[in-house]
């Protein structure tokens, strides 16, 4: 009986841990350190979410440059089936636009925030 109960509480205990770490949004929310990992081994897409004048100040290498006050009416620019990387600045707008993207049927979406907390190379 004792053994029983022990298993069900662990059981319970695990289930509850992983429905916290799942993401409700439909994107899923990485560190620079993955990001750039997957970047380095993967084929993906990276969206930078920045107003063209800080696109200009610098990005990440081979990214493109679609504002998230523009992204609804360039969907078409991107491929559903794309793995994406969402950055901007911060991780606000990058944030909305990983949302936004959910909305439209996107389905590898990843959003790793901004460039305040990337240390691997920009392009100026």
């Amino acid at each position: 009986m004792k053994n029983s109960l022990v298993k069900t509480l662990l059981v319970t205990l695990s289930l509850g841990f992983l429905t916290s770490c799942s993401s409700d949004s439909g994107f899923k929310t990485i560190d620079s350190k993955e990001a750039y990992r997957m970047i380095q081994e993967e084929d993906v897409v990276i969206l930078d979410v920045r107003t063209p004048e800080e696109y200009a100040e610098g990005h990440i290498e081979d990214s493109i440059n679609i504002p998230l006050d523009e992204i609804e009416t360039r969907f078409e620019e991107l491929n559903k089936e794309d793995t994406i990387l969402v950055y901007c600045r911060s991780g606000n707008r990058s944030k909305s636009a990983s949302n936004l993207l959910v909305k439209q049927g996107f389905t590898h979406i990843f959003d790793f925030g901004g460039l305040n907390t990337w240390k691997y190379g920009i392009v100026k």
